[in-house]
């Protein structure tokens, strides 16, 4: 299905007792029984079919400073300030359920929700082989970066050429880069973020998948602080930092300024054969190639790791792989 057209809906219809309950269940993963009498439907049941892309998210139009989302069962549409085309499918957008309205400010993350329809706190996503909760959250956010999908693979294929390894995810927000090292069979996982919140959707979405305990350790902390204190090393580390914070309980932290600390700090925790992807979302970030090839090899793998809903807009994120000299 073209992504620019509007999600299908299926009507399973023929004759009492062909075999249409058991072929909904098949499809949908329920567990439905439908009673009924001659010549008439006594009950109506609807679920969702997952594609064979397994993923319940496509960006279904952009243009104009945004971009329309479906995320599940809801269409979402977002600030994307890269989109300076023209929208395609106009009417596709008459039917958002959300919109984030910014307020203006030069925070491109501030500003609102407005709701076209009352719609639940939260639910579920299927994406491949991962499950895990998403939601409107105050800053446009939906507890999640879909534009990480490609670096996702990355640390699967990566994982999964290692015997158990220890992973790490730095800057973890809702922890589906966690999710997916521990699907893909890593040893551990340890997931670093500063908010509490975020840890707790964390290990709800590995919950989720089947994962707890103590080798899916969760740790509150500021991250480039807590990573000069740590000890142990790790086969794999992801980290996808913010471009700025400046939190009450955290040193002020900008990445342009502080990159090649924070790098520094993330491969002196590798182990010898261990890789670091790391990745950003700011616009005007500049690497600073000489400083890093100070003490690691450092290679930019951008182009690889744009996944196919977000083609128009190849600089949603830039990424760099990076291995111990």
């Amino acid at each position: 299905m073209n992504a620019a057209v509007a999600t299908p809906r299926i009507a399973l219809v023929g004759n009492p007792n062909c075999g249409k309950t058991a072929l909904f269940n098949l499809l949908t993963g329920s567990r439905q029984k439908v009673a009924n009498y001659a010549g008439v439907t006594v009950e109506r049941k609807e679920g969702r079919l997952h594609a064979p892309s397994g993923r319940d998210y496509a960006v279904l139009d952009s243009g104009d400073g945004q971009k329309l989302e479906q995320v599940g069962p809801y269409r979402f549409v977002r600030p994307d300030a890269q989109a300076l085309w023209s929208k395609r499918h106009a009417k596709e957008w008459q039917r958002a359920d959300a919109i984030f309205a910014p307020s203006g400010a030069d925070d491109d993350e501030a500003g609102r929700w407005r709701f076209n329809r009352e719609l639940p706190e939260s639910w579920l996503l299927h994406w491949d082989a991962l499950t895990f909760v998403s939601r409107p959250t105050p800053f446009r956010h939906l507890a999640f970066f879909p534009e990480q999908a490609a670096n996702w693979e990355w640390l699967d294929g990566r994982i999964r050429s290692l015997k158990q390894p220890k992973v790490l995810n730095l800057f973890g927000y809702t922890g589906v880069a966690s999710v997916q090292a521990a699907v893909a069979g890593a040893d551990s996982t340890t997931s670093v973020d500063l908010s509490g919140t975020y840890l707790e959707w964390c290990a709800t979405n590995l919950s989720l998948n089947g994962f707890a305990g103590a080798q899916h350790r969760l740790v509150q902390a500021d991250a480039l602080r807590w990573l000069e204190a740590e000890k142990n090393r790790y086969d794999v580390i992801f980290c996808d930092p913010p471009t700025f914070s400046n939190s009450a309980r955290a040193e002020e932290f900008d990445i342009q300024r502080e990159h090649v600390r924070l790098l520094r700090a993330c491969v002196d925790r590798l182990t010898t054969d261990g890789v670091l992807y790391f990745s950003n979302n700011f616009r005007r970030f500049k690497l600073d190639a000489e400083g890093v090839g100070e003490f690691a090899q450092c290679e930019e793998i951008s182009a690889q790791t744009i996944p196919p809903d977000f083609e128009r807009n190849a600089r949603i994120h830039r990424c760099w792989r990076l291995m111990r000299l």
